[in-house]
């Protein structure tokens, strides 16, 4: 860059040397200034104006961003450092965004134009304050005291004057170096915004609409308007505050005027503007070098003797130049990535896609801001209200807190999850059927909420707590799966681990935490909500002093679910294989206590055909029957370990004889779209094992052979003994209950 700061020292030998040539300025040269800074001129009020309306552009977001972390208790900046990165609250692609890119390359122009408009200042030559007598420097020891100080006082009154003149003529002789490196820095942001558009719609897939700075912006809008998830929280969007919706306003004002209006409207002009910048003041500094040669040379001589300056090639711009036509962001072309999408991420991609694509229409024929933010906001709450019904499962997790947003280090939060995908008629066991029943109450009473509580004796359409009784493998834990694997109503997940925390007095108050938090989403979405917990008698039990790792929030539980206040349309779900240790007024509050998953031999030899039913089989009803008997006392974990046992070793045969055949196999699952087993229907299996018959095929043999293992494995040895031993425990435990009850 220009060096505005070049320091000469003035001797007495160089000043005046210096004032020999300042001089020598004639009007033809002073016209050579003037027409460069008219040059200058043109580009200063128009660069000056675009970079402080962006500036202006970027205080206001930054502030209302502000606004939110202080005011909107919903933020998701979970770190100081985060609220501190000023880049981050702007956008989340603001590092690469062609707001950000046409900031950045107007700066760089702001900084080459100033530093040329400062180089012109110094080339203005007036008159110096001289005497008529010039000492003779060479006899300077013989100076005359009065000689010495009227030299000094010349020095001292145009020293500056000859100094900034000098360093002006050097400035030019470094002009063309200068344009070429601040070239240099606008290829590398507009090199760093290309590959952040390939990588956009390549890789993210994000489909261009019109032209991909237009989409760049209009997607910039998308993830700003609601960032601090007042849409997911189930604000109507009419209600959304207006510091959320002033952010997204900010960047529909900044893509509706000015420069980057322009540019997005007219991309062609992009490049067109950075170009003519360039080589106007290429040109200018050309013609003042030709016409300064003398000039420079002279100053060079006095204040630099030994330098051996260069001339720069004249095809360096044009090389620079051709470097940022590669780098047009015009050329970034789309890659459609569907086929690597599961069914939820294309509709998803789909959404975003519409929205994008009307996003862009309304920014190109220049819609006020207000509108573009309130169509977005319609589309997020459509779009939430999709996901609510799609994934109605949820998870717990112990928070690091958020000062900003009042919430303490351990305190628990119910995020999103990824919904399973089991069914409850696919869980065989004895006790099974009756909660198959059970939960068909709960719809109906959820269904039909006021007619339930009209006629209940208690008042309430609320009393589904369940709690399942059974030893480790029987099926207890897929029956939560399956509970939260219904679209039909919420589902919380939790386990003893998401309550406790090393923070003080926060364990005790993570269950009103859990049953807000479901409150919530019963009153957002009208559905009813259950808390699944596996193992629950890891926090509800009789345990004293347990150390440090122990955990009992029976109280806790017991005031929610039959306090004073009331949380309807939610329900408790448990699962333990240690009934005794929950303590009976806790039991009290499970309106079914059962113990689940004892299987009959007709069971064992459903499962068993059940989980091989997923493989080609030759196995008759008898020899199904045949291999039940064998396994006694066996829970369905123990089952499906024997079809496991058999499905690993039929399918690793299968792909080491038969690469190609499975190589093909894999493509036509992956035909279409990427494979995802919540979608492979019964059609899509039929065909599937059809195409895998040709090569695989279960026998009784095979079977009987992993029966033999399993039955010779003191693991599964023992898991069935102690299953049988949990049964005959639990039966007599709940037996002793009823009486008590």
């Amino acid at each position: 860059m220009l060096n505005r700061n070049a320091h000469i020292k003035i001797s007495p030998y160089r000043f005046y040397e210096l004032v020999d040539v300042y001089n020598g300025i004639d009007s033809g040269l002073m016209e050579s200034v003037a027409s460069f800074h008219d040059t200058v001129a043109k580009s200063q009020h128009m660069l000056e104006d675009e970079y402080e309306r962006i500036e202006s552009l970027y205080r206001r977001f930054l502030s209302e961003a502000d606004s939110s972390i202080r005011q909107n208790r919903q933020s998701k900046w979970s770190s100081t450092e985060e609220m501190s990165d000023a880049s981050g609250k702007f956008s989340n692609t603001l590092g690469h965004n062609f707001l950000a890119t046409v900031k950045s390359v107007t700066q760089c122009m702001i900084q080459i134009h100033g530093a040329s408009e400062d180089m012109a200042n110094k080339l203005d030559v007036k008159p110096l304050m001289l005497s008529g007598d010039r000492p003779d420097i060479n006899s300077l020891n013989s100076f005359e005291p009065a000689a010495m100080q009227r030299m000094n006082y010349e020095i001292s009154v145009n020293g500056d004057s000859v100094k900034s003149f000098a360093e002006g003529v050097l400035m030019i002789r470094t002009g063309r170096k200068s344009i070429l490196q601040s070239l240099d820095t606008v290829a590398d942001i507009l090199s760093s915004y290309q590959r952040s558009l390939i990588h956009r719609h390549s890789a993210e897939g994000i489909e261009i609409f019109d032209n991909p700075m237009i989409t760049d912006v209009a997607l910039c809008v998308y993830e700003n308007v609601d960032s601090h998830g007042e849409i997911e929280d189930g604000v109507d969007p009419d209600e959304i505050s207006a510091y959320t919706v002033e952010k997204a306003r900010v960047i529909a004002e900044a893509a509706s005027t000015g420069l980057i209006g322009d540019f997005i409207r007219d991309p062609s002009d992009f490049l067109d503007f950075i170009k003519t910048f360039y080589q106007s003041l290429w040109k200018a500094f050309l013609d003042l070098e030709g016409d300064y040669k003398e000039t420079i040379e002279a100053v060079t001589k006095a204040v630099d003797p030994y330098s051996n300056h260069r001339s720069i090639p004249k095809g360096n711009l044009e090389s620079m130049l051709g470097v940022l036509d590669s780098l047009d962001p015009r050329e970034v072309t789309y890659r459609d990535p569907s086929k690597l999408m599961t069914a939820e991420e294309r509709q998803a991609h789909e959404f975003q896609k519409e929205t994008i694509e009307r996003l862009v229409s309304m920014l190109k024929n220049g819609l006020s801001a207000f509108r573009v933010v309130d169509y977005v906001l319609g589309r997020k709450a459509e779009h939430h209200k999709w996901q609510q019904d799609e994934n109605s499962f949820y998870t717990c997790r112990i928070g690091s807190g958020n000062q900003f947003r009042g919430i303490a280090p351990g305190a628990l939060e119910v995020v999103p999850g990824d919904r399973p995908t089991v069914s409850l008629d696919d869980i065989i066991g004895d006790g099974y059927d009756d909660i198959r029943s059970f939960v068909d109450t709960v719809e109906s009473s959820s269904e039909w909420h006021d007619l339930f509580v009209a006629s209940s004796p208690s008042k309430s359409a609320d009393k589904n707590n369940v709690l399942l009784i059974g030893p480790q493998g029987c099926g207890k834990t897929e029956v939560l799966r399956a509970i939260g694997g219904d679209q039909g109503s919420l589902s919380i997940f939790a386990q003893g681990s998401d309550f406790n925390t090393c923070w003080a007095g926060e364990a005790s108050k993570n269950p009103k935490r859990l049953f807000e938090a479901g409150l919530k989403l019963q009153k957002k979405t009208g559905r009813h909500v259950h808390f699944l917990i596996d193992e629950i008698d890891a926090i509800l039990n009789n345990d004293r002093g347990g150390g440090s790792s122990s955990i009992n929030l029976t109280l806790e539980f017991q005031i929610l679910m039959d306090g004073v206040i009331r949380y309807p349309g939610l329900s408790v779900w448990g699962t333990t294989n240690n009934p005794e240790r929950i303590p009976m007024p806790m039991i009290r509050r499970f309106s079914k206590v059962a113990v689940v998953g004892e299987l009959s031999v007709d069971d064992r030899s459903k499962l068993l055909q059940h989980f091989a039913g997923y493989m080609p089989h030759e196995v008759s009803d008898e020899q199904w029957v045949e291999l039940a008997k064998r396994l006694d006392g066996a829970t369905g974990d123990v089952v499906r370990k024997i079809v496991d046992s058999v499905w690993r070793d039929k399918m690793t045969t299968f792909v080491s004889e038969h690469p190609e055949e499975a190589r093909k196999l894999t493509d036509w699952l992956n035909e279409g779209t990427r494979f995802d087993v919540t979608s492979f229907d019964g059609k899509d299996r039929k065909e599937f094992k059809e195409r895998l018959g040709e090569y695989v095929c279960i026998e009784p043999k095979e079977l009987d052979e992993s029966v033999d293992d399993a039955l010779s494995n003191l693991a599964i040895i023992t898991e069935i003994e102690t299953a049988k031993a949990t049964y005959d425990r639990s039966r007599s435990f709940v037996a002793s209950t009823n009486e008590k009850g």
